[in-house]
């Protein structure tokens, strides 16, 4: 493959992992997908307040440019926290509470290479980890949908100290805070060389309004390039850990529902831009 790296390269086989849950979906493919699941109210509060904080649509779509700002926005956290959402969550992680600690905001597709999440974090968290795609809008097909590989969270784990030390060789600084963006490039082309050896067919995801998707901390997915750029693709994409997994991460709310949410002082400070490209 003209030396590119190759997925066995950053990548094991016995990696530990959670038994299964009984839930044929997510058991055989990696997702959950929770049709008409949030209430619609929560999702118009929050597109309100998105719209009255950043401003007019043209303006707004990368949303904003760090990673919780949930703790500035009432609407987003109740909306990431909807309790029934949580307690869907909880026996995906080995019966765990989860706990809110990241929101992606565009309006627009990541564009984001093929992935597994599980590499992005400490080692130890391994699959106490998931995210949350919420269509606040029905998905056009045009828009770059999200996109995933069914099965693909049973095949061999994607190690941060593999991509890492794969960095160095190329003369890539793991060190940075941009590592992620830095390598997927070429973490995306030995996924999807993956893709074609195997045979997989890949799944895409066009929710309607309220619907959302669960998906696997080792699920390989994508945010898919769209066809028509024009085209908006509304959705708040949260990501979640265990409350018992993430040492790195000491403070933590319970909201009156019983959610919980990692809790960072700097996050109470509004960023001095809007334009969060998710790594």
């Amino acid at each position: 493959m003209n030396g590119e790296v190759t997925f066995q390269e950053i990548s094991t086989l016995g990696t530990p992992r959670l038994q299964q849950t009984g839930i044929q979906q997510w058991d055989e493919e990696g997702v959950l997908h929770l049709k008409d699941f949030i209430p619609h109210d929560l999702i118009e509060a929050y597109v309100q307040e998105r719209t009255n904080l950043i401003g007019s649509t043209d303006k707004w779509r990368p949303g904003w440019n760090d990673a919780v700002p949930y703790l500035r926005v009432q609407s987003m956290k109740e909306l990431a926290c909807f309790r029934p959402l949580t307690e869907a969550i909880r026996p995906l992680i080995g019966g765990h509470e989860p706990g809110l600690h990241l929101c992606l905001t565009g309006f627009q597709s990541t564009e984001r290479a093929w992935h597994q999440d599980r590499y992005l974090n400490p080692e130890y968290v391994g699959e106490r980890y998931i995210a949350a795609w919420i269509a606040l809008e029905d998905v056009h097909e045009d828009a770059g949908p999200f996109e995933y590989v069914p099965g693909s969270h049973r095949w061999p784990v994607i190690e941060r100290s593999k991509v890492w030390s794969r960095m160095r060789q190329v003369g890539q600084n793991p060190d940075l805070p941009t590592w992620p963006s830095d390598s997927q490039s070429w973490v995306g082309t030995a996924c999807e060389n993956e893709i074609q050896e195997r045979g997989i067919k890949t799944a895409r995801f066009l929710g309607k309004k309220g619907d959302v998707l669960l998906w696997h901390a080792s699920l390989v997915h994508r945010g898919s390039k769209p066809k028509n750029p024009e085209l908006e693709r509304r959705s708040l994409i949260s990501h979640y850990s265990s409350i018992h997994a993430r040492p790195d991460m000491q403070s933590m709310r319970r909201m009156e529902n019983g959610s919980f949410y990692f809790f960072f002082p700097e996050g109470l400070k509004e960023p001095s831009k809007s334009t969060h490209k998710p790594a």
